[in-house]
């Protein structure tokens, strides 16, 4: 390799050195906002839910852009599949559906409110983002939930709703007597960032166990099975979708602070965990006393390594 070669060669690695460096001390967005916007923002998320309650479908439409902006729900592929039987040029998304919506709202005899939580809002200059957490309440009960984004745009001094997107998961709640009965797609995160996905698993019974004789586990696992016996769970709670992963517990260590004790969570032989400097559970989530062994005996045969 002549001289000038080798110079282009150390030129090209000096300059991705320099921009690998750059893009790792300038971690996350910047925005160029200020507390005028933002607060102009919160009033147009606040006069949209206002006018679902009123049931004031026009007014709702004249916070849009214009009566073609994206306002649709984000269905699974299932229900993509279910469409396309139907349509098969269907792209997962279809027309706007915010003219039926503002009739939906215009018609209904029932009382609606739709009751926003967590609420950011991000802008940039004439373009914001607004995400929340969201249940849908027919009648003081809550027929479905989920995440929403609010796309806005500023224009003219006002600013205007251009897309309106979310999720979609069917919960059966009466708020007036508190007994949620989230169907078997209920899931949920507590942030939109990296969180665990969680699954409500609501009040009732269930047969732990597995028959006599049918339990083929090898030792140390073997006679945890059994006898089958009767679970009752009394109060509702909230459990891990998933198996807790190196990216998710290495998030929780960066936003609690604590001290990453590069160490493993295994099962010692007796059964119960077994580590050296850390134990790897999430800040309040924990392992429940009674858990149903089709939940557990995968994770039990082998190493949990979260540090």
């Amino acid at each position: 390799m002549n001289k000038n070669k080798a110079g282009a060669v150390f030129i090209v690695l000096l300059t991705c050195g320099l921009t690998t460096r750059a893009f790792a001390q300038d971690q996350g967005p910047k925005f160029n906002s200020n507390a005028d916007d933002i607060t102009k923002i919160g009033n147009l998320v606040e006069e949209f839910r206002q006018d679902i309650i009123r049931k004031d479908g026009d007014a709702l439409k004249k916070l849009m852009l214009n009566s073609n902006v994206l306002f649709h729900s984000i269905g699974n592929q299932e229900s993509v599949d279910n469409a396309r039987k139907l349509n098969g040029q269907f792209d997962g998304i279809g027309p706007s559906a915010l003219d039926g919506f503002a009739k939906f709202l215009a018609t209904s005899k029932d009382k609606i409110e739709e009751k926003f939580r967590n609420v950011e809002i991000r802008q940039d200059g004439d373009l914001g983002l607004v995400t929340f957490n969201y249940d849908f309440v027919e009648n003081d009960k809550v027929t479905n939930s989920g995440l929403e984004h609010l796309q806005v745009r500023k224009i003219d001094g006002q600013w205007k709703i251009l897309s309106v997107t979310w999720t979609k998961y069917t919960v059966t709640t009466d708020l007036r007597r508190g007994n949620p009965q989230p169907s078997e797609a209920a899931t949920f995160r507590d942030c939109s960032n990296g969180c665990p996905e969680m699954v409500v698993v609501p009040q009732g019974r269930f047969t732990m166990g597995v028959p006599a004789g049918e339990e083929n586990l090898p030792e140390p696992y073997s006679g945890h099975s059994v006898p089958q016996h009767l679970v009752t769970i009394r109060h509702r709670f909230a459990i891990g979708k998933f198996d807790v992963t190196r990216d998710e517990y290495a998030q929780f260590v960066a936003e609690t602070h604590r001290p990453d004790p590069d160490s493993c969570t295994t099962v010692a032989a007796s059964g119960g965990f077994m580590s050296t400097n850390g134990n790897g559970i999430l800040q309040g989530f924990r392992k429940p006393e009674e858990t149903p062994s089709s939940v557990w005996v995968g994770t039990m045969r082998r190493p949990m390594c979260l540090g």
